[in-house]
């Protein structure tokens, strides 16, 4: 209501999303708004937005707080408020995957896990963002849930992501490894494959015989 502000808008919507924690998480605006008037330039790329914890479905969309953090009494961030993630400098994101007590975010500059610091599971007021690989993520459709975990393709691989096994025995955050799967076996096949083609690639895994297909 008050005259002469710049609107800071986009018409584009989240290209990916998932469920985790009784939250709706959604990213993938891939947009950006150059300064104009009083408003600087500004993106949505970087961005990753969580609703409040679902207890009826017109939460999905709130991804904000429900104290008014204006007031005097009441400002408060709660535990199961909405709110947005900001991840500097990981470009594009392509997939959230959710895993044990975290989510890994796949973007184009990396892997990120976001948990709670205390280890115990994700809250608007407690959390962290750690990066734990620089493997970059081309597209969403390759990506395969194999038994929890994810596997996905990019430029150079095939790629798998698993707990290091001395830090599932400590419960630690953030020990994982990303390993190429086509290194010492089809490497020289996938790198002949083009790169528009790995870009479009669709997956899925049959559980019954453990069989995944591309």
């Amino acid at each position: 209501g008050v005259a002469g502000l710049t609107s800071v808008t986009t018409l584009i919507r989240p290209k990916t999303g998932t469920w985790f924690q009784g939250r709706v998480w959604y990213t993938g605006v891939d947009a950006s708004f150059q300064a104009s008037g009083d408003a600087v330039y500004s993106t949505w790329s970087e961005n990753i937005y969580f609703s409040q914890i679902i207890e009826n479905k017109s939460q999905f969309g709130k991804c904000h707080q429900t104290n008014d953090p204006t007031s005097q009494t009441l400002f408060d961030l709660l535990p199961t408020d909405g709110g947005v993630i900001k991840i500097q400098g990981c470009g594009s994101i392509y997939k959230l995957f959710p895993i044990q007590n975290g989510l890994l975010v796949f973007a184009a500059n990396g892997i990120w896990f976001i948990t709670g610091s205390q280890g115990i599971g994700f809250a608007a007021n407690d959390y962290t963002v750690n990066k734990i690989s620089a493997v970059q993520s081309i597209s969403s459709t390759s990506f395969v849930d194999v038994l929890g975990f994810p596997m996905f393709w990019n430029e150079e691989g095939i790629y798998y992501v698993t707990l290091n096994s001395q830090d599932t025995q400590n419960n630690r955050r953030s020990g994982f490894s990303v390993d190429n799967l086509c290194i010492g076996t089809i490497l020289s096949f996938y790198a002949a494959i083009p790169l528009q083609s790995k870009k479009f690639v669709r997956g899925d895994y049959n559980p019954l015989d453990f069989i995944i297909q591309w």
